[in-house]
Order: C-alpha cells, then structure tokens, then sequence
C-alpha cells in the first residue's frame, strides 16, 4: 500500500511539473513583455502616451505636442524680449526669477546687500556694479560716463534739423522742407548754350561759333545789334590779354568779360 501511495504522489508530482513547463514555455514573463512592447511604441518619442505606454515628460517651460515631442513654450518674441533681462517681465515675457538674496529691479538681480543708490550717486542712466542708475529719455542715449547726450537723427533726411541742435545738410537751390531739398530746376528758357544754374549746361556750341549770353555766335564776325551798332563777337586774344575779348563799340562797361576786367573799351560782349 506505502508503494502505491508513494506511485500515485510521484506521479502528480511529475504532471504539475510538466504543466508548469508547459505554461512558461514561449511566454517568457508577462510585465516584461509589456516593457518591450512600450519600448517600441515609444521609441524616438519623448512624452505623452502611446498605447497604454508612458513615453515620458517634459521639463519646465515645455509641453507636450501631438506628435509626443517636448516644444518650448517660450516664443521667439520672449526669447528676443527676454535677451538682456534675468529676471522680472518684459512685453508680457516672463523672463526668470532671481536667486535668494537677491531682487529683481528693472529686470535685473540686484545683490539685496548694494546701497544701489550711494554706487550710482550722479549717474543718470547706465549701470554701476549691477545697480541700475536709471534711463534716458526719448531721442537720448547713454554716454560712458552713465550720462544722458543727445544722439543726432537725420534718418532719411537730407536737409534740416537734427534734433540735437545741429542740421541734417544744407540745401544747394532753394529752401529745405520737411527735410527734403527741391530738386534744381534748370534755367534754359532762350538759351542754346551756357550754364544751366543745376551744374549742367543748356547746350553746345558747334564749331566756329561761341557762346555769348546764352546764343551760339560765329567767332571773329560781325553782328548788327540795336541801332544798327556793329560789334565783333569773339577774339582768340583781345588787347587785355583774355581769351573771348573783342572790340566794343557800344560804350557799355556792363558788358565787360571776362566781368569787370575791361581794358580800353575791349570786351567780347
């Protein structure tokens, strides 16, 4: 009977074994499965859930976006706003929090151990040893020396005030207006040659004649004026010397050229 007993024990012994086997065979651990199938739904991912599986989180000033990736939640305008600031707001950026021991004062963290007023003394604007010793006002600039000066502006101006006391230009034909100067007109009515009071002129003479008061005249000919009064036009070189001189027989200083240098009643005009 013992023997029987000892059969029928090693036997249930045998089956619950091999159920066992049976059962783990090609299973492998079940939480372990779980572990490798997130790691595969999460893979390249940095945040949210996938299937069930936490892919992880995102840090302070980030979230979480549809595509399971952590994007700053700072904005390009913040970033730009934010640039020379520590700490405070600026255009509605948060731009940080200053350490303890220390305040935050117009953006800045100012050791709460400074008497900011005794290191700035007469400063204007500008700041001494992290203490900020003020601002300048509109079309102001801070010098070196934590000084307010005047910063001259003749942005897209070509003539007039400078806002600094100063001017922008001077204009070369006619008067500036709302830092614009008036573009030359020429002066060319009734002439063919000569200067045009812009820096150019109104034309050219061809060859064998001169310019006179604005006409193109034959050199070295005779022309009837008013009152039947003959004059010659032009001469190479006239008795004073001067290239265009010729006899005048009008008896008119006013006429002289070169201008003011007549010499015995010569001019060419």
């Amino acid at each position: 009977m013992k023997k029987v007993w000892l059969s029928v024990f090693g036997l249930f012994l045998a089956v619950a074994v091999a159920g066992s086997i049976s059962l783990n065979c090609g299973g492998g651990d079940g939480d372990g499965d779980a572990d490798n199938d997130c790691k595969v739904s999460c893979d390249a991912k940095e945040c949210g859930e996938i299937d069930g599986c936490t892919c992880g989180t995102c840090g302070d000033d980030e979230t979480c976006g549809a595509d399971n990736m952590c994007a700053s939640t700072i904005t390009e305008e913040c970033v730009a706003a934010c640039d020379a600031a520590e700490c405070g707001e600026v255009d509605g950026c948060a731009c940080g929090d200053c350490a303890e021991g220390f305040t935050c004062t117009d953006n800045a963290c100012i050791d709460d151990t400074l008497d900011c007023e005794a290191i700035c003394g007469d400063a204007e604007c500008g700041e001494i040893e992290k203490c900020p010793c003020g601002e300048c006002g509109e079309g102001l600039s801070c010098a070196a020396d934590n000084t307010c000066e005047c910063v001259p502006d003749c942005t897209d101006l070509e003539c007039g005030d400078d806002g600094c006391g100063g001017d922008c230009g001077t204009c070369q034909y006619g008067d500036c207006t709302d830092g614009v100067c008036p573009e030359c007109v020429p002066a060319c009515d009734g002439k063919e040659c000569g200067i045009d009071g812009c820096g150019g002129t109104c034309g050219a003479c061809a060859d064998g004649f001169a310019c006179q008061a604005g006409a193109c005249l034959e050199k070295g000919v005779c022309s009837v004026t008013e009152g039947d009064v003959q004059k010659v036009i032009y001469m190479e070189i006239g008795k004073g010397g001067h290239a265009g001189e010729a006899m005048d027989v009008d008896g008119d200083v006013d006429t002289c050229a070169p201008t003011g240098d007549c010499e015995d009643g010569l001019n060419n005009q």
